[in-house]
């Protein structure tokens, strides 16, 4: 009476727990972790090479 529809119905009702507590967890995740300020010194700096073995 009802069972197999039933157990469908809670298989489907844990799947979209499970999708939904994912999606808020990534959303947390995605929220909190908007970086931050960016370094305000530093940048690009010329390479010193060793000079080679030949010359």
């Amino acid at each position: 009476m009802g069972g197999p529809t039933l157990r469908g119905v809670k298989l489907l009702r844990r799947i979209l727990a499970a999708v939904l507590l994912a999606a808020a967890i990534a959303g947390s995740l995605r929220l909190r972790g908007t970086g931050g300020t960016p370094p305000q010194r530093g940048g690009w700096r010329q390479l010193q090479f060793p000079p080679e073995p030949g010359s």
